[in-house]
């Protein structure tokens, strides 16, 4: 599979033949159709002060993106191959207080695809099956 890998802590990256994705039990694979570039995408590829805080090389980045789902994972439900979907970025506890209240866009625990994790500018994405 081919990715945009921002491969070292320095500004730029390179689309690039990658390992293929393995998901696992509650993920979902998705072959990306579209994806689109996010103002948060911007320091990660010019490696501001920021980035280093939060996006771990080497790593894919990119959190706006659909596609269609190519696996299901083991335990994940609601979904077939073939379905298209839009991902939700955002990948919350859904322990915490403001999970359990209804606020899981506030989420203590909060994690986001493409910066706390692999992302979605690339051929194939894994993402948890609740964000798909």
């Amino acid at each position: 599979m081919k990715a945009l890998l921002k491969k070292t802590p320095a500004p730029g990256a390179a689309f690039e033949a990658t390992d293929d994705l393995r998901i696992k039990p509650d993920e979902v694979l998705i072959k990306v159709h579209r994806a689109s570039i996010c103002g948060s995408d911007l320091p990660i590829y010019g490696w501001n002060s920021w980035a280093p805080e939060r996006f771990k090389t080497p790593s894919t980045f990119g959190h706006e993106f659909c596609g269609t789902i190519a696996e299901v994972g083991a335990s994940a439900r609601d979904f077939k191959k073939g379905d298209f979907v839009s991902v939700e970025s955002h990948i919350f506890c859904g322990l915490c207080y403001q999970c359990q209240n209804g606020q899981r866009h506030v989420c203590r625990e909060m994690k986001i695809i493409g910066v706390d994790g692999p992302g979605g500018f690339g051929e194939y994405a894994a993402v948890p099956a609740r964000c798909a």
